[in-house]
């Protein structure tokens, strides 16, 4: 017996962000997957960990034959980019301004992360630019266990407005060889 021909497969991308990929989601979208047809609304559940390129298949989705058995329907994801993290692999890597006090003399900081703020101790003598990995922080792992980690790169803010007293405090301090 022959296979009856079965319908075209059909390719679309799909916008996806950050936090979706992060946490799983479900979204809905139109397309059409015919020519001259009206477009289609669908439901896709977006896996957490899910990739820039990676497809989701929609299995009988796509376009129609003959027979009537139809093509599947792939789903190209293109992640969105983000404000505050970038994205490689599974971990996150984001910039944190901190003032530079904290930087000299070390102290505590509030970080944002995916899943909310946490507290990031920053050790005294911390320089502009230096990067802490907070583990477990990043993306989960599609279809494994775990997560990816977060990399914070410290930024060191230097106040602007300095009143005469923290100015000569400040002289002081370099006049001191520190």
């Amino acid at each position: 017996t022959r296979q009856a021909a079965r319908g075209a497969d059909v390719q679309a991308p799909i916008e996806v962000t950050l936090e979706e990929a992060f946490e799983g989601a479900t979204k809905s979208f139109s397309i059409s997957v015919e020519p001259g047809q009206p477009p289609q609304r669908f439901e896709v559940k977006i896996p957490a960990g899910v990739k820039d390129g990676s497809k989701i298949r929609l299995a009988g989705k796509g376009a129609s034959s003959p027979t009537g058995q139809r093509g599947d329907l792939y789903l190209i994801v293109r992640m969105r980019p983000h404000p505050q993290f970038e994205r490689r692999g599974d971990d996150l890597y984001e910039d944190v301004s901190i003032p530079f006090h904290t930087a000299a003399l070390g102290g505590e900081v509030e970080v944002p992360t995916l899943k909310g703020r946490i507290t990031m101790k920053i050790p005294p003598g911390t320089q502009g630019g230096q990067v802490f990995r907070l583990a477990g922080q990043g993306m989960p792992r599609l279809n494994k266990q775990g997560r990816g980690d977060l990399y914070v790169r410290v930024q060191i803010s230097v106040p602007k407005n300095l009143t005469e007293r923290q100015k000569a405090l400040i002289k002081e301090l370099a006049t001191s060889g520190a």
